[in-house]
Parts: structure tokens; C-alpha cells; sequence
């Protein structure tokens, strides 16, 4: 359904339009039904769709390039992946939310972790975390401790940290 309407917004009234809400959420749930669906280039596309018209702020496009580097990934385009998760790391300002801030940065952290530049990884996983402690939103929470795990696979060190800041989170 959502492609339907985002063929026909072209030809859709203005109340109609408004009924659907901005043009930019339309693209968004389409390439995630895309997404969820299977159809990873269809994600990749319209999310690029949604960068180029770079509506809002800055923290958006970073979650925008966040999103196509997510889409990219399971497309299977690894080094398309990397560039996109770089120009969010890259346009995110030190000002976005923390929410915002953690999932960029972790997302990157992941990425980097999940290609084996655990080192790399382990940086961007801390930065993100260190976001994260002001996010009550527990799908961001999680993202960020999945990318500070397999940040740390294959390593000992900084195990205990960890299980230790875990613990104090409870607190």
C-alpha cells in the first residue's frame, strides 16, 4: 500500500497529501515495509531518495545515512555500507540527541565489529554508550549494547567492565 500511494503522490490532493503526513515519513515506512520484506535494494533506494531531498535537520540526514548503511549492509554491499555509515558519523552533530547519537554511533561500531575491525569497533561501541546513558528508549539501549558486544568478541579484556557497568545500569 505504501508504494501505491507514494506512486500516486504525485497526483494526490493537497488534503489528501496531509491526510498521509510528509512526503519524507511516506519514504521511511515504505523502505522499511521494503526492508522487512526482503526487497533490501527497494530500502536502499528510497532511503537514498530521502537523503537527497535532505529535509530536516542534521541529526535526520544522519539517521537517513544511518539507515541506508543499515539497508546497504543487508543488501549486500559491504563497501557501500561503511560510506554510508561514515557520512552519518560524519554529519552528526555533537548537539543531536542522545538517542540519535547512540544509534549512529553504534550502528557504526557494529559495522565496524561485524567486518572484524574490533579495534576500530571498540571506540565508536564506548562513544555510543556513553550517549546511550541518557536514552530511555530500550530498542536504542539494546542496539548499543549488541555493537558494544560483538565489539568485544574474540577479546577477554574489558569483560569484566562491562559486566560491571551493566550492573551499575541496574542500579
Amino acid at each position: 500500500h505504501y508504494e501505491r500511494i507514494l506512486a500516486a503522490w504525485p497526483r494526490l490532493r493537497d488534503s489528501i497529501r496531509q491526510r498521509c503526513g510528509p512526503r519524507d515519513e511516506l519514504l521511511r515506512r515504505t523502505a522499511y515495509a521494503a526492508e522487512r520484506s526482503g526487497d533490501f535494494a527497494r530500502a536502499v533506494d528510497l532511503t537514498a531518495e530521502r537523503i537527497a531531498a535532505a529535509e530536516g535537520t542534521a541529526a535526520d540526514q544522519a539517521l537517513r545515512w544511518e539507515r541506508l548503511a543499515r539497508y546497504r549492509w543487508e543488501a549486500g554491499d559491504g563497501h557501500g555500507s561503511r560510506a554510508a555509515y561514515e557520512e552519518a558519523v560524519r554529519v552528526l552533530p555533537s548537539n543531536a540527541p542522545a538517542a540519535v547519537r547512540a544509534m549512529v554511533l553504534s550502528g557504526f561500531a557494529w559495522h565496524l565489529a561485524a567486518t572484524f575491525h574490533y579495534d576500530e569497533a571498540k571506540p565508536w561501541a564506548a562513544a555510543a554508550l556513553t550517549a546511550c546513558a541518557r536514552v530511555d528508549d530500550q530498542a536504542v539501549r539494546w542496539q548499543v549494547y549488541l555493537a558494544q558486544g560483538i565489539a568485544w568478541l574474540g577479546t577477554t579484556a574489558g569483560h569484566e567492565d562491562r559486566a560491571d557497568h551493566e550492573i551499575s545500569l541496574g542500579d
